[in-house]
């Protein structure tokens, strides 16, 4: 199953840099590890979210709800950028 997921600069940018390998979600979707996500960058403003265009896929290896809020999971990530960074059509 795949997850199209919004995700603002401040923890796209890292994920993209390797830097960090997980982010805690909330977990109103079925995640199960071996699911493949896709990240849309951007920001919030009083419009809403605004998409800046670039995207980054990966695949969920790891689940936890440790040390969360009740409803809410850590999902690691592995294969980060199996298709690239987009902005575009360029890496």
């Amino acid at each position: 199953m795949h997850h199209d997921l919004k995700c603002v600069t401040k923890h796209f940018q890292p994920l993209v840099d390797g830097v960090q390998k997980a982010e805690v979600r909330r977990f109103d979707r079925p995640y199960e590890v071996g699911h493949t996500v896709t990240l849309h960058e951007g920001d919030l403003s009083l419009e809403g979210f605004r998409y800046t265009g670039r995207k980054i896929t990966a695949q969920i290896s790891f689940i936890s709800d440790f040390g969360c809020q009740p409803g809410y999971v850590e999902l690691s990530y592995s294969k980060m950028g199996m298709l690239d960074v987009l902005n575009g059509g360029e890496k």
